[in-house]
């Protein structure tokens, strides 16, 4: 089982990921690849950051309780 990236990995995934694309170097078939990676990678983010405000949902006492 693999093991669950942190949101600093997966930024620093993404941020590898912008490098490349900015690349003119990179063909485009890599470049397909890397936009593809790019949206899973993004999706990810997206989740954790859901997750991470549910949880501090959770933790914050409601006003006028």
């Amino acid at each position: 089982m693999a093991t669950k990236k942190t949101y600093a990995e997966l930024s620093s995934e993404l941020d590898k990921i912008m490098a490349e694309l900015q690349d003119p170097a990179t063909d485009i078939d890599e470049a397909i690849k890397l936009h593809e990676r790019g949206q899973k990678l993004i999706t990810q983010m997206q989740a954790y950051l859901k997750q991470a405000e549910n949880t501090v949902r959770k933790l914050t006492p409601k006003s006028g309780a």
